[in-house]
């Protein structure tokens, strides 16, 4: 329903005034508001509800649809529906709530606007210190977020982002770093002043509340309703600098037009002084036949032009004029301006309930009972919608800004209700239970955050967890080499002074930036300035002064695109020092895991197709903010600007299993539509670049195309990619070197040809929106390379090279790079596309073809693009790709920098970048940090892995690479000379070979060692699941699992509980174990451990056989040593004292009581996978191996006797006795004493095709 606002500033009691007649949302009566720009219109569609009573406006309450009621059962009924997820607004007394237990609100249920107490002792502490913004809570945690403004736009007047402005200010810079910014630069130069406009609960005209019909969101099946809130505009008129404004300039005065890039105008008025910014809306379109091959396909959902599943009906906007108006609304003609729609959805299904303990005490003897829960904490979503207003350019939009508040236990107590509901009211029976339900860190002291976890702008961009105080790990290369190979959003620049203020410069000079004005555009208020624990004592949160409230960049500590999280992980580090062995019990035992920490907050956006995201924090992890990054769009367009939706998820401590992520992960590629693994298996091959480089020739390749033809029977090849250097320049895509690859061989085509025939699937390297300065498409096209702020061509800032890049905002271009991408695929027959350098189709600089489209949205154009020519059978690799953008549009997308021959960058590169130079350090930073994006947005491409002499890695890191690999689930490319690699280099890749298509969890992600590095990973196996495709060869079943732990659009998203993302399913027979990776990223020896009960596989999945009091089987794959752990020493840790560099899988499994058991084998990691039948009785086991590669090595098995003789035939090849390598002691059980032991078997198979090869049986003859 819709309520009506006073948007006069009275006292406290009359400002929140209820109109006489309040509406229900979504139905027939229009109310048009005009916005600015054009005939475009912000409509309203309502009902008007006929009223028993106009004569008192406080008897007209929103809650209340066709009855009045007195302030005190109003007030009643806001308490009534009070949730455990909490949106509130105090200065208006808005709230919006979502309930526990699975049970959703009807209707408005979970909404309630009410008016304030009368008497202003009632008034509530938030009110009383003015705090005017808006904040997010739950009953479960004692975390809460608050933010000051409801919303902040950042902008400077439109004249001066355009080119023609701009390149005349090209010695600006220079001269102020040169004079340090002395008076005598201040007087020659001047700077465009930055204006900021703050909104906040003030600013609020209208209220609509939003139905769970009014709310659609592509992804989420419940969203159940919302709050929509109108802001009034600051200016009554229709462009924010109508006369010219205090910072025109001598040019907006002239009137005239001016290029603003390459071929679009700028239009000047000189009577008015607005800037009418002509938008080549109508250009940005796909090629061809692209647009309906992407619809036909289903890539078009997410598109702006398709949005039917992502809808408000609330505040609409519609081109057409309406007639019809309605005569109770005496604010028709004011103009109205941003819109803000906030939703709590709710993320459970029908399969994620859980049975969670309902404990009513602390203490390891509590009692419990059982009660389902639904433990998905429901997030806030909200996006803001701005009108258009071509006078000026946007430079950001801050969805966020205020602070994640801790209160100690004596405040959050009582601090989620007092804001609205009636003091001491008592609550029902039923909302108790729920509380006491869950695991709640009420009872705790507050738990400040320690952690947050950083995202990347693009694959090789810095991911990782960085401990709150640390500094952020950034490139080590100059900015010239850097900065726009990982420059993704950015702060909005400080405000140089409010529009609203008066001028001193009266011709209408500009100010440069380094006059900070104050706050602008009504105040922000003071915030409820909750107590947080910082070094063992409470402090005050988030002081911020009125300067530092619009200037960002001094509260930016901590910058990550995207998505970020913040979590409290208050222990010690998992990797400690070997020099003092007598400490390590106490030591591991208080290290704790991702899944045991907490509490947690999530802040991301759902998409970056319209801006890109930006998520800041200081250095304490308490001052927040989010920005929808613009850098200077100018806001021409008819529809107005539209932000990504934004994302808040607060999770309680104890209320995540692994992944704290993984929910607004799963929401990401709902909303997206991504697609993982919809063309091809998890793909496994070679790719010429890691030995070749660019010195690649039509020999050399039809050389090791041969040569993996030969391997097919030991480690099977997908595809081949033929990377960079079978071109003479980049952008040239169709000049081929003549020498290396001749006219008469056949050129491209012939090479995917002869792939083709050696059975494998043709893949082509290509950056399509990069050239060469050299190229020939640089000398006929200059006006397709972006230039930047300055005039000139845009740098790329590779450490490798320099480029440029093309603007994919001009149609020109897109034409080109579609026809690049059609004639590999069509004409030359290429199925895989490594497309790199995508991130240079979207450079910074106002050198662009249309300055009305954003960056986010310039490479979302391009990405369809691509995806259009190479049509919905091809997999596309992403490499250099900005990460939102690209879901749902790319297959598989590298999520690391390029790994390399040496362990750190190589000279001349400075070997103590933290993960964005090329090296394999930085190619397992963000491969395992970045492992839960894999099977969810797309397929993860961790980079090859090198085997050969010729690198200078040691074995032990090469089998580091091997394991995270393996691990994370991700492709598997060789990239050696395979004509001279050695056998036992190549065995290593063997023993991972095939993928699992399963991915690990990062166990530590939150929490990460002195190296900064992951070093823990868990999947488990199992035999209790169903699987359709366990008989079918190991391809078609790392296919079947992979297809099975992705994530798939329309359907309801895995159950995190039940661990299925991380599960690889068995035969029959092979019983229940978990997979444990350990790793020391180290340059020094250390003791790595983990704690042994987190090392066990679910407790849910043993069976009866499985006795957990027997003791474990714990085997380690690299190694291959066997252990046996008593049953006594599960509250113990794993741990092994690891070399530099070096990993470990370990395999822990339950014994059994008096069955046979595989433990393992060094044929493959998972110990099992490898398995193809598995019998067993108490003195005999059959057992057939995977017979369709060749693989030899030793098989491990538990007899639970202690036997005399044996008789064991291996692939058709009987003898005597195995080996025993260990026998456990005698156990007392039941009156009987239990053990066996562990015996050794070598077995050899030939992928002939006999019945016999890979087939072992073991029979105990004596005991």
């Amino acid at each position: 329903m819709e309520i009506e606002l006073s948007p006069s500033h009275q006292n406290l009691q009359e400002d929140f005034l209820l109109a006489s007649n309040y509406k229900t949302v979504g139905s027939t009566n229009n109310h048009e508001h005009a916005s600015s720009g054009g005939n475009k219109k912000y409509t309203t569609n309502t009902t008007t509800t006929t009223s028993s009573s106009n004569s008192s406006i406080h008897k007209q309450l929103p809650w209340s649809s066709t009855t009045t009621q007195n302030d005190s059962a109003a007030v009643a009924a806001a308490a009534a529906v009070t949730g455990d997820w909490t949106f509130t607004i105090p200065f208006r007394n808005i709230r919006l709530s979502r309930h526990a237990q699975g049970r959703i609100s009807m209707d408005n249920e979970n909404i309630t606007v009410a008016p304030h107490k009368d008497r202003e002792e009632e008034v509530t502490p938030a009110v009383k210190k003015n705090f005017k913004g808006w904040k997010f809570s739950s009953k479960f945690t004692n975390w809460s977020l608050e933010s000051q403004s409801i919303l902040t736009v950042t902008y400077i007047q439109s004249i001066h982002a355009i080119p023609s402005y701009t390149n005349k200010i090209v010695g600006v810079d220079y001269v102020q770093r040169m004079f340090k910014r002395t008076k005598c630069a201040g007087s020659c130069f001047r700077k465009t002043k930055v204006y900021m406009e703050k909104y906040n609960a003030e600013d609020i005209v209208k209220v609509n509340v939003l139905n769970k019909d009014n709310v659609h969101i592509r992804g989420f099946h419940d969203v159940g309703g919302g709050i929509q809130i109108v802001l009034r505009r600051k200016i009554d008129t229709e462009t924010r600098f109508p006369h010219g404004g205090s910072n025109s300039g001598s040019s907006s005065s002239r009137g005239g037009s001016m290029m603003t890039g390459n071929g679009t105008t700028a239009t000047t008025t000189p009577t008015t002084g607005a800037h009418h910014f002509k938008s080549n809306q109508t250009t940005c379109k796909i090629p061809h036949d692209g647009l309906e091959i992407l619809k036909k396909y289903g890539y078009m959902n997410g598109n702006h032009d398709d949005d039917d599943d992502d809808s408000i009906i609330g505040i609409s906007k519609n081109t057409e004029e309406e007639e019809e108006d309605d005569d109770d609304d005496d604010n028709d003609d004011e103009p109205y301006g941003a819109i803000v729609t906030f939703v709590i959805p709710n993320l459970s299904h029908e399969d994620q309930v859980q049975i969670m303990p309902n404990t009513t005490t602390t203490s390891s003897t509590a009692t419990s009972t059982n009660k389902q829960i639904n433990k998905l904490a429901p997030p806030l979503l909200w996006k803001v919608e701005i009108p258009p207003d071509p006078s000026i350019a946007l430079e950001a939009i801050t969805v966020l800004d205020g602070s994640l508040n801790v209160h100690p236990p004596s405040l959050f107590e009582n601090s989620d209700d007092d804001i609205l509901s009636p003091g001491g009211q008592e609550k029902e029976e039923q909302e108790q239970e729920e509380v006491e339900s869950y695991s709640s860190d009420v009872s705790c002291t507050a738990c400040h955050p320690t952690n947050i976890y950083i995202n990347g702008y693009q694959s090789w961009s810095f991911s990782g967890s960085v401990s709150q105080g640390d500094e952020q790990p950034k490139s080590a290369m100059p900015d010239f080499l850097s900065k726009a190979f990982n420059y993704g959003a950015d702060i909005p620049p400080p405000a140089s002074s409010s529009i609203y203020e008066e001028e001193d410069d009266e011709d209408g000079e500009e100010e440069w930036v380094g006059n900070e004005g104050g706050m602008s555009g009504g105040g922000g208020g003071g915030g409820t300035e909750p107590l947080m624990r910082q070094r063992g004592k409470y402090v005050r949160a988030c002081p911020k002064d009125g300067n530092d409230a619009c200037n960002y960049q001094k509260l930016t500590d901590y910058k990550s695109d995207f998505f970020t999280c913040v979590s409290c992980m208050d222990k010690e580090d998992c990797t400690i020092d070997d020099s003092d062995e007598s400490s390590h019990d106490n030591a591991m035992n208080n290290c704790i895991l991702d899944e045991n920490g907490g509490p947690a907050m999530v802040l991301g956006f759902l998409s970056q197709r319209r801006q890109y995201g930006l998520i800041t924090f200081d250095s304490d992890l308490c001052c927040v903010a989010m920005h929808a990054s613009c850098q200077r769009t100018i806001a021409s367009k008819s529809e107005g600007i539209s932000t990504d939706w934004a994302y808040c998820q607060i999770l309680p401590g104890g209320y995540y299993d692994e992944e704290p992520m993984a929910f607004y992960l799963n929401a990401v590629s709902a909303y997206n539509v991504a697609r993982p693994f919809q063309n091809f298996p998890p793909l496994t091959g070679w790719c010429s670049w890691y030995h070749y480089y660019e010195n690649i020739d039509s020999e050399s390749l039809n050389t090791n195309f041969t040569r993996l033809k030969d391997l097919n029977s030991t480690i099977t090849s997908d595809a081949v990619i033929i990377d960079d250097g079978y071109i003479t320049a980049w952008g040239d895509w169709d000049s081929l070197k003549p020498k290396s690859f001749p006219k008469f061989r056949g050129g491209m085509k012939h090479l995917a040809d002869e792939i083709r025939k050696n059975g494998m699937t043709p893949g082509l390297w290509i950056a399509p929106f990069a050239c060469d300065k050299h190229s020939k498409l640089a000398r006929e096209h200059p006006d397709w390379i972006i230039r930047n702020d300055e005039g000139r061509l845009a740098n790329s800032s590779n450490c490798g090279k320099f480029f440029y890049g093309l603007d994919a905002t001009n149609p020109a271009v897109r034409e080109y790079a579609f026809k690049c991408i059609r004639r590999a695929v069509k004409e030359w027959g290429y199925r895989v596309l490594k497309l790199d350098f995508l991130y240079a189709a979207c450079l910074q600089g106002n050198g662009k073809y249309d300055i009305s489209m954003t960056r986010a949205e310039t490479m979302y154009l391009a990405l369809q693009t691509l995806r259009a020519a190479a049509g919905p059978d091809t997999f596309i690799i992403g490499c250099g790709c900005p990460i939102g953008p690209a879901i749902g549009l790319i297959d598989a997308n590298r999520v690391s920098a390029d790994t390399g021959p040496t362990w750190y960058p190589d000279f001349p590169l400075p070997w103590w970048d933290h993960g964005t130079l090329p090296s394999l350090r930085a190619m397992v930073r963000n491969t395992v940090t970045r492992s839960s994006l894999g099977h969810r947005f797309w397929h993860n491409d961790p980079d090859c892995i090198l085997l050969g002499n010729t690198t200078r890695l040691s074995k032990i890191e090469i089998m580091s690479a091997a394991t995270v690999i393996a691990m994370t689930g991700g492709m598997l490319l060789l990239s050696d000379d395979l004509s001279k690699l050695e056998s036992d280099r190549l065995k290593m890749a063997t023993r991972i070979y095939p993928v699992t298509g399963v991915t690990a969890v990062s166990l530590d992600l939150h929490n990460t060692s002195k190296s900064g590095v992951p070093c823990i990973m868990r999947m488990w196996c199992t035999d209790t699941m169903e699987m359709e495709a366990m008989g079918s060869s190991a391809a078609q079943l790392t296919t079947y699992n992979a297809k099975r732990t992705s994530f798939v659009p329309n359907k309801p998203w895995m159950n995190p509980w039940k661990r299925d993302r991380n599960c690889l399913p068995v035969v029959k027979g092979l019983g229940t174990w978990s997979l444990v990776s350990l790793s020391n990223w180290l340059d020094e020896p250390a003791v790595v451990s983990i704690p042994m009960e987190a090392a066990l596989p679910p407790k849910h999945h043993f069976t009866s056989k499985y006795q957990l009091h027997l003791g474990y089987h714990v085997f380690n794959f690299w190694s291959e040593k066997y252990h046996w752990v008593a049953a006594d020493q599960v509250y113990k840790t794993i741990s092994k004292t690891l070399e530099p560099h070096q990993s470990e899988i370990f395999h822990v499994k339950p014994m059994s009581l008096d069955q046979c058991q595989y433990i393992g084998s060094d044929l493959h990691f998972t110990c099992g996978y490898e398995v193809e039948e598995f019998l067993s009785t108490a003195k005999s086991v059959q057992l057939k191996l995977r017979s369709e590669l060749k693989r030899s090595g030793f098989v491990y098995l538990y007899i639970p006797c202690y036997a005399d003789k044996m008789s064991i035939n291996s692939s058709g090849s009987s003898t005597e006795k195995g080996e025993v390598i260990f026998q456990t002691p005698k156990i007392w059980h039941n009156q009987t004493f239990y053990g066996g032991q562990v015996i050794r078997i070598w077995t050899k198979i030939n992928a002939d095709g006999s019945d016999s090869d890979g087939r072992i049986t073991v029979q105990v003859q004596g005991e």
